[in-house]
C-alpha cells in the first residue's frame, strides 16, 4: 500500500483525538526535562548558539556547565526537532495584551505553545504509527483500538503531556519499524528506517540500539544491501554527535551529561554501570517503584502470544525483540535506569511499543476477553492516576519505593488535576480553578477518549463477528 498522509477519517479522528487530549493536560508549570531543550531551541533561534546563557538560571538542574558557560546536557536532535513549533509558536503570542517577548511569563506560554505543536504532534503520530504497524497483523478497527488502548493503558500518556526526549525518540523510533516492516517492499525502505533511527539517536543516543533489531530484521530477510543502507545514516549520527561534543565540549567523548550541573550525579547514559542483580531485575519488572508489568500488565500478553507471532513473522519478530531486548539490556547494567522524577519507567517508553505489538495480536486472536479487559483496567486505573496530579514540594521520587500510593495518589486527592485549564486560569484570573471544574474537565476529556476507545473496540469486535459470514468457507 502506497504511502497516505490519512487513511480514514477514523484514524484521522484518532490523531485529533490524542493531540486535543495532551494539549488539555499539558500544563504551563516548568518542566527542566523539556526546558532544557527548549532553551536550547531558543539559543539556536535568537543567539545563533548552543550556549544556554543568559538563560540558564530558567532551565534546571538539566544542564552542563563547560568552560565557564551553560549547555543543555540532552542531545541535541529534539531541539532541532522543535524548531519549526518554536517559530511558530510566536504566532499567537504577538497579539496585544500578552507579555512582551523576553519576559519570563512569555517563555512560559511560548513554551506551551511549542509543546502544543510539537510534542503532543508526536506523541499523536506514535499512536497512529502504532496503528499502522499493528495493520500489519490486524484488521484496521483492531488495529486502531490496539493504538489507543495501548496508549491510555500505559505511562507514556502522561509522560507525553510532560514532552521529554522520550516523546520525540518513540514517534521516531515506530516511523523507523513502520519503514523496516512494509506492506509492499519498497527498495528505499532500509534507508529510511536508517534515516528516522538516525534521528533517534540525535535525540536520545540509547535509541541507536534499535538498530541491533533493525539488523536482525534485515540479516534474515538476507538484505545486505539493505543492511548498509541502514547503517549509513546511523553512522552519520554517531559522526554528529562525536563532532558536537568536540566542538562545544573539548573532546570526541565529552558527551553533555559528564557535565551535568545537578548535584544528584550524572544521567543513565554515562558509565555507572554496574552488575545486574534479582532485586534489580524485580524492580523494573513488577514492583510498584517502575515496574513496566505492573504499570503496563497487559504487557504480560506478550508473553503469551510471543510464540504465535514466531510462527506467523519470524523475522519481524526478531527485529521487535531485538530492539526492545538490546534497550533492556542496556539499563539492566545501568546504576541509572530509573530515570529520577518520574511515573513508572520513562526510559523504556521508547522501545515499549514495540513490545506490546504480540499481545495485541494474541489478544485479537481471542473470542472471549475477561481476563483482558480487568489487565487493560488495572493499566488505565494507573495511568490515569499518574496523568491527572502535579507534584508539589517533595523529596526526590526515587526515596518512595511504592510511589502510586504514597506519593502520586495523594497529591492527586489533595491539590486535585492539574491541566492547561486550570493553569491558563490561573495565569488570567490570578486564583485558582474551583476543584469542581477541575475535576470535571479532567475526567470528561479522558472519559471522553475512553469512549472513543471503547467505540474502536465495539467496532473491532462487530467486524470479527462478522467475519465468518463476509468470508464463509
Amino acid at each position: 500500500m502506497p504511502f497516505r498522509l490519512c487513511r480514514s477519517k477514523t484514524e484521522a479522528a484518532l490523531f485529533f483525538a490524542v493531540w486535543l487530549a495532551c494539549l488539555f493536560f499539558t500544563d504551563l508549570t516548568y518542566n527542566t526535562n523539556f526546558d532544557s531543550r527548549y532553551y536550547l531551541a531558543k539559543a539556536l533561534v535568537e543567539r545563533r548558539s548552543f550556549c544556554l546563557t543568559p538563560d540558564h538560571d530558567r532551565v534546571g538542574p538539566d544542564q552542563a556547565l563547560y568552560d565557564g558557560r551553560y549547555y543543555s546536557d540532552k542531545p541535541p536532535g529534539s531541539a532541532v526537532l522543535m524548531l519549526p513549533a518554536f517559530l511558530l509558536a510566536r504566532l499567537p503570542l504577538s497579539l496585544p495584551g500578552l507579555p512582551a517577548r523576553g519576559t519570563e511569563k512569555y517563555d512560559r506560554l511560548h513554551a506551551w505553545f511549542t509543546r502544543a505543536l510539537s510534542s503532543c504532534l508526536l506523541a499523536a503520530l506514535a499512536v497512529v504509527l502504532f496503528a499502522r504497524l499493528a495493520a500489519r497483523y490486524l484488521d484496521e478497527p483492531a488495529a486502531l483500538f490496539a493504538a489507543l488502548a495501548g496508549y491510555l493503558t500505559t505511562t507514556a500518556v502522561a509522560q507525553d503531556t510532560h514532552a521529554t526526549g522520550e516523546v520525540f525518540t518513540t514517534a521516531l523510533v515506530l516511523a523507523s519499524f513502520h519503514q523496516l516492516l512494509p506492506e509492499t517492499d519498497r527498495p528505499g525502505r532500509p534507508l529510511l528506517a536508517g534515516l528516522a533511527a538516525a534521528a533517534a539517536a540525535l535525540v536520545t543516543y540509547q535509541a541507536a540500539l534499535i538498530a541491533v533489531g533493525g539488523l536482525l530484521y534485515l540479516a534474515l530477510g538476507r538484505d545486505r544491501r539493505g543492511a548498509l543502507r541502514y547503517l549509513a545514516p546511523l553512522g552519520a549520527a554517531a559522526f554528529l554527535i562525536l563532532l558536537y561534543n568536540r566542538l562545544l565540549f573539548g573532546g570526541w567523548w565529552n558527551f553533555p551529561v559528564l557535565f551535568f550541573t545537578d548535584t544528584l550525579g550524572d544521567s543513565a547514559f554515562t558509565t555507572n554501570f554496574e552488575w545486574p542483580s534479582a532485586g534489580k531485575l524485580y524492580q523494573m519488572l513488577f514492583s510498584p517503584y517502575r515496574g513496566i508489568f505492573f504499570y503496563s500488565p497487559f504487557l504480560l500478553l506478550t508473553l503469551a502470544g510471543a510464540r504465535d507471532f514466531c510462527r506467523r513473522d519470524r523475522a519481524a519478530a526478531a527485529g521487535l525483540g531485538g530492539a526492545f531486548f538490546a534497550v533492556f539490556a542496556f539499563y539492566l547494567f545501568n546504576q541509572g535506569w530509573y530515570a529520577g522524577w518520574d511515573y513508572g519507567w520513562r526510559y523504556i517508553l521508547i522501545v515499549q511499543p514495540l513490545f506490546a505489538l504480540p499481545a495485541w495480536t494474541w489478544f485479537a486472536g481471542r473470542r472471549r476477553h475477561g481476563p483482558e479487559i480487568i489487565l487493560l483496567a488495572w493499566g488505565g486505573a494507573l495511568a490515569a492516576i499518574g496523568l491527572l496530579p502535579s507534584l508539589f514540594d517533595i523529596p526526590s521520587i526515587t526515596d518512595f519505593q511504592n510511589p502510586i500510593f504514597l506519593l502520586w495518589l495523594p497529591n492527586l486527592l489533595r491539590f486535585g488535576p492539574v491541566s492547561a485549564l486550570t493553569d491558563f486560569w490561573w495565569w488570567a484570573t490570578g486564583a485558582p480553578l474551583s476543584p469542581a471544574l477541575a475535576w470535571s474537565s479532567s475526567l470528561l476529556v479522558l472519559g471522553g477518549l475512553w469512549a472513543f476507545c471503547l467505540c474502536l473496540g465495539f467496532s473491532a469486535r462487530r467486524e470479527r463477528q462478522a467475519e465468518p459470514e463476509s468470508k464463509p468457507d
